[in-house]
């Protein structure tokens, strides 16, 4: 054991902590050869003595002598094995404190303790989502890259109702997908160097994750927008679901999954922005051969938004009732039941197009449910409403209570002064903005250079290349007249 001890100890040193580049990667990879070589000798000392090794090791210095450990103890294709408690908690200690540098050696190690992980008898679903998400996060902080952990996390969050820990993954921006084209070559890479873009470290060959089709690309999207419906929070669950819908697909194809999410959208929609705002009800780059097919199989979707939009809330309950079927096959009857209760809401909040004041009273006479297809009960009842409104920041406003108007003994009625769109900003608020401003952009500098630098070595790049500058010699060449040419050309118009 203390052979095994002295080796699994042996890395870090202080000079490959203190070490450039080159050093250090030379030195991983000899530690990582130096293991596989005990584990071969000396495998059944390690499985007796795996605990007391762990336990001699500091999951943040030898992260990839303990991964190498858990690695060991991962039960193997028994899903009905007794929970480990001691095996749990050397998971979470790992997960929480790996150092990101040296984990980038072990893809495949960490992958598959990854989705081990998710299995429920090594630890909760309570516990291993939040876990997980952090790992992904501690691996990649910008979260910029999609990997199959991503989608594993995603389904493991949904199907278990543990959403609030995966939200902090899906609410980074992915800008990089497994499989794109030109990707760097790993052997190539010192993957130690932390100016690497997370595009260049996590691949499928370096093991962090499979391939992706296409069919997974749009699953996470979906998987994405169905758990920020679980959260209500209508604009993201919106925005992941027009990502969904619009997915470029060959021959301008619809899958089931795009058109269920454009359901989705239409109705998330109206929760979040209370109608339709983009150009002819679709969501933004979709494609004209995706929206017929959207336009022919949700008509049903079309009607309830057309209905949403206008105070007649009869017409959108009827127009609710006679799909009741279709949104029931659909599983969005409860979306459905949520638009109903919120057609009042936003016939409300629409009322400050009109008024800057106005009286409760005359609210109660100028709207009504879509749920019961009547007032609210009382005045009482209406503040309320309109409270909760307020407190969740659907609408700016203050409800002004009664006022004695003079010595006559008469009051003004309770009104809904509506406030200014926008809240004053603060000097401190905007210094905030502007340092997260700062930090975005140079988030997507290091985006920009990396995909710069991938397509300025694509072969479909270079061709495209060779034909603008030739075409530009050829406009050089040509003169005045060829320019007048080109121009009549591009404009339609023929030269007589």
């Amino acid at each position: 054991m203390d052979h095994c001890a002295s080796v699994l100890l042996a890395f870090p040193t202080e000079e490959a902590l203190t070490a450039d580049n080159e050093t250090y990667n030379k030195a991983v990879k000899a530690h990582i050869s130096n293991i596989n070589s005990l584990f071969k000798e000396r495998s059944a000392v390690i499985g007796d003595n795996a605990y007391k090794l762990l336990d001699l090791l500091n999951p943040a210095v030898n992260s990839l002598s303990y991964l190498y450990l858990l690695a060991a103890l991962l039960p193997q294709g028994t899903k009905n094995a007794d929970y480990d408690k001691e095996f749990a908690e050397r998971v979470i200690l790992f997960f929480r404190r790996f150092d990101p540098r040296q984990i980038r050696y072990m893809g495949v190690a960490f992958s598959d303790l990854f989705s081990a992980t998710g299995r429920r008898n090594v630890m909760p679903p309570t516990i291993a989502v939040p876990i997980l998400a952090d790992a992904l996060l501690r691996l990649d902080p910008s979260g910029s890259v999609l990997t199959s952990n991503h989608i594993f996390l995603m389904k493991l969050a949904y199907n278990s109702n543990v959403i609030e820990p995966a939200l902090r993954v899906a609410a980074k921006r992915i800008v990089h997908y497994p499989g794109m084209i030109n990707p760097p070559d790993p052997k190539s890479l010192v993957l130690c160097d932390l100016r690497l873009p997370p595009s260049s470290y996590i691949s499928q060959d370096t093991g962090f994750t499979t391939r992706l089709t296409a069919l997974q690309v749009l699953e996470y999207d979906w998987l994405v927008g169905l758990l920020y419906c679980a959260a209500r929070d209508w604009p993201a669950a919106q925005a992941a679901f027009a990502r969904t819908a619009s997915h470029p697909s060959r021959d301008s194809g619809v899958s089931k999954v795009m058109l269920e999410a454009f359901k989705k959208w239409v109705l998330v929609s109206l929760l979040a922005e209370g109608r339709i705002t983009t150009p002819g009800g679709f969501p933004p780059y979709i494609s004209q051969a995706s929206a017929r097919t959207f336009g022919i199989m949700a008509r049903p979707y079309a009607a309830v938004a057309k209905r949403f939009e206008s105070a007649d809330a009869d017409a959108l309950r009827l127009a609710v009732e006679v799909s009741t079927q279709q949104f029931a096959e659909d599983g969005n009857e409860g979306l459905v039941a949520e638009v109903l209760e919120s057609h009042q809401k936003w016939q409300i909040v629409r009322l400050r197009e009109v008024y800057s004041k106005v009286s409760l009273a005359e609210i109660n006479a100028k709207t009504k449910s879509a749920v019961t297809g009547a007032p609210v009960g009382s005045e009482e009842e209406l503040t309320q409403l309109i409270e909760t409104m307020i407190a969740s920041g659907m609408l700016r406003a203050a409800i002004e209570p009664p006022r004695a108007t003079g010595s006559d003994g008469g009051t003004t009625p309770a009104c809904l002064a509506f406030l200014a769109e926008e809240a004053d900003t603060t000097e401190q608020e905007v210094a905030q903005r502007i340092a997260q401003s700062v930090e975005r952009i140079k988030q997507l500098g290091a985006v920009y250079n990396a995909t710069k630098e991938r397509l300025a070595t694509s072969r479909e790049y270079i061709r495209h290349a060779v034909k603008e500058q030739k075409r530009e010699k050829d406009n050089r060449e040509g003169g005045f007249e060829t320019q007048i040419e080109d121009e009549d050309l591009m404009s339609g118009i023929i030269s007589a």
